[in-house]
């Protein structure tokens, strides 16, 4: 008897604890369901703010793109109508040099027998040489003018733009663009987190970082904008002094070519064997002005291949 009364006992003791803990569970699930309903609204809140303040600064940045396009065009207009200006000086002053050469070269058809006379040939090269190298020099100089003014107009484009990039960077940082958004972590409810809140906190930290480098990417160009016009100003000064390397070692070459075509026009210039001299030497040259153009296309052929990777790593942020 005794050992029934304990066994319903027992049994009645068990009843009540599962009631109890039938009720706590129900009690945090109800609280981590609350938790979790809170956390979706304050991710949707959060998702419809950077929504918000996205739209707002591709609206912002619009005008203001279009505010300083007109400024660089006015720049460029300025530039281009100095840059006539220059061309016309330049073009002056080569015309006059080449006039005076031209002098000198008529010489070779006044006088037939200038092939025949070495000294008449030497004094010939001497001052097509002179002459070649002023009107070289006038070119040299006034390219590197002109190159200096298109040099000072893309930094005044650039000091504008830079200036355009900090006006959209300061207000994407007022929009709250500019920062990483903290996670909306799930706490323990009832002392530890389930499977379930634990996927959501990986989850979030994904997305949180997802979702600054695409505001990122919406900022890019005004992020990397003065880095990257500052690396092609570099590139067109390295690719001026490179057009001008190549254009001085043909330069000495070109201005004797010039003499033996004159002596090839002229028949009468020179003997049999002069001819054949002639012929070997144009033949040389030619040989030699290939070989020059082949080591400046590579140069510049390696440089584009270069300059590719190293824009797409600027463009990118890296």
């Amino acid at each position: 008897m005794v050992k029934t009364i304990a066994g319903i006992t027992l049994v009645l003791l068990l009843s009540v604890l599962n009631t109890a803990y039938a009720a706590d569970d129900k009690a945090l699930r109800a609280e981590r369901y609350e938790a979790q309903k809170q956390r979706q609204q304050q991710k949707n809140e959060r998702q419809n703010k950077n929504r918000k303040s996205i739209s707002n600064f591709r609206n912002f940045t619009r005008e203001l793109n279009l505010e300083y396009k007109e400024k660089t065009r006015s720049l460029e207009t300025e530039y281009r109508l100095q840059r006539v200006e220059l061309k016309a000086q330049r073009d002056m002053k080569i015309a006059d040099a080449e006039a005076n050469m031209q002098q000198q070269l008529s010489q070779l058809f006044i006088n037939p027998q200038t092939g025949d006379n070495k000294e008449a040939i030497d004094k010939l090269r001497a001052d097509m040489k002179i002459h070649a190298d002023k009107v070289f020099e006038i070119k040299k100089q006034a390219a590197e003018i002109e190159h200096k003014e298109f040099i000072d107009n893309e930094n005044r484009k650039h000091q504008l733009l830079s200036e355009r990039d900090q006006k959209a960077l300061d207000k994407a940082r007022a929009l709250g663009l500019m920062d990483k958004y903290s996670p909306i972590i799930a706490k323990p409810v009832g002392g530890k987190l389930t499977r379930q809140e634990e996927q959501w906190n990986e989850k979030e930290n994904i997305e949180v970082e997802k979702l600054y480098k695409s505001n990122q990417r919406q900022l890019a160009e005004f992020i990397y904008g003065v880095k990257l016009r500052e690396w092609e100003i570099a590139n067109k000064q390295a690719d001026f002094k490179l057009e001008w390397d190549k254009k001085s070692e043909l330069h000495d070459l070109n201005q004797e070519q010039a003499l033996y075509n004159m002596l090839l026009l002229n028949p009468a210039a020179y003997s049999e064997g002069g001819q054949k001299e002639i012929s070997e030497k144009m033949a040389d040259m030619s040989k030699r002005s290939r070989i020059i153009n082949i080591k400046y296309k590579k140069i510049n052929d390696q440089n584009h291949i270069k300059r590719s990777e190293e824009r797409r790593k600027i463009r990118n942020m890296e």
